[in-house]
């Protein structure tokens, strides 16, 4: 998701649209980075100057369904690389939207990793 704010104190309604491509390889000479994959995300914008606000999106499921990338794929020293573009933005009072930084969030199993390089576990 993508963690954002705006800079006016006069914003009364409108929203901002923008696109991110992401793309995603496993480390250790294992694989090259696949062909992007575009994520579009919209969200209305908060009355409040420099509110913190954070956009979701889905950039991975199980199988890869729709052209996403498959969780199964990802793995420890993965690097997950992304271009982010504003696309619109409808905000009123002069509003400038600023993008402070972009992270995922992801299920652990709770197992340490034993290696520095593939097989990661043994």
């Amino acid at each position: 998701h993508v963690h954002w704010s705006h800079n006016s104190t006069i914003v009364t309604s409108g929203s901002i649209n923008f696109q991110a491509e992401i793309m995603y390889a496993k480390g250790h000479d294992q694989e090259a980075f696949s062909t992007p994959l575009v994520v579009d995300m919209s969200q209305a914008a908060s009355t409040t100057r420099y509110q913190h606000m954070i956009a979701e999106s889905l950039m991975s499921e199980v199988g890869g369904a729709g052209g996403i990338i498959p969780t199964e794929n990802i793995e420890v020293d993965g690097l997950v690389i992304v271009q982010l573009s504003l696309t619109s933005n409808s905000m009123d009072g002069g509003a400038l939207p600023f993008f402070h930084t972009m992270d995922i969030h992801y299920q652990s199993t709770g197992v340490a990793t034993k290696q520095r390089a593939p097989d990661f576990y043994v």
